[in-house]
């Protein structure tokens, strides 16, 4: 039986300024399990980034509760919320002369001392995420020379050395080409299946999600549905969001046509 790992009561997500509260969505309650995929899906401005964010502790949530293996996000001072959950965004690296190497090893941040001296067991986890992300011929490189998906699977080791039950990614295949894309999403559920970490990723690749996804986040309409591919209702709320003149949900094949 899998654990349960991320949980979500009356959640409400958004942004707050003193003039004004804005509600993307609302009323989410999840239940997430270790070694699932979830895939993140709805248009844009549905709130994907929001909810990420939320999850990844970067937003403050509007109202209600989230709990990572039953502890209150409150509770969790921001080194022990670093051994729980990883976030791989969007943002390209800032110039810097560090090593494919170097790069993955800031992943052990939250586990060494204040001189980051690395440990064998650092070392373990860290050559652990560069098998799973197939990355050992680049190791030498500066990261400012990596192709973009060079550099994705690199962020993806990074989080996998960071060694927490949770990896939340944005729009990880974003920039890249369709094979890179296949690839990306290939790891990550073996990643899934090997580790049995929980891989949460907020993407716009509708046909890759439904063929990599356990299960679907699907955001409309200030709502938030979770379920599998094979269910009704989900299939439904799939053509709430996606179906128009261009683009069809085909139930025999569980995939959108264009």
């Amino acid at each position: 039986m899998k654990k349960q790992i991320l949980t979500t009561q009356n959640l409400a997500i958004g942004y707050q300024t003193s003039k004004q509260k804005t509600t993307l969505c609302k009323a989410i309650d999840l239940q997430i399990f270790s070694g699932e995929v979830l895939c993140l899906l709805g248009r844009n401005g549905a709130g994907k980034s929001t909810l990420l964010k939320t999850l990844a502790k970067l937003l403050l949530p509007l109202s209600g509760s989230l709990f990572v293996e039953q502890t209150s996000f409150s509770e969790l001072s921001n080194i022990h919320f670093a051994k729980k959950i990883s976030v791989v965004l969007t943002d390209r690296l800032p110039e810097n002369s560090l090593t494919v190497y170097q790069t993955i090893a800031l992943g052990r941040q939250p586990y060494t001392n204040w001189a980051g001296k690395l440990t064998p067991f650092d070392e373990k986890q860290i050559n652990k995420a560069i098998h799973l992300t197939d990355i050992k011929n680049i190791l030498d490189k500066n990261t400012s020379e990596l192709s973009d998906g060079q550099l994705q699977r690199v962020m993806i080791a990074r989080a996998l050395a960071q060694d927490t039950p949770i990896i939340l990614l944005d729009e990880p295949t974003s920039h890249l080409d369709i094979h890179h894309k296949l690839n990306i999403f290939r790891i990550l559920k073996n990643i899934s299946q090997e580790t049995q970490k929980t891989i949460l990723i907020s993407t716009h690749e509708i046909n890759l999600a439904l063929k990599y996804a356990d299960r679907l986040l699907l955001m409309h309409q200030q709502t938030l549905h979770l379920g599998t591919i094979k269910d009704q209702q989900t299939q439904q709320v799939l053509m709430n969001i996606f179906n128009s003149d261009l683009i069809r949900f085909d139930v025999a094949t569980h995939q959108f046509i264009f």
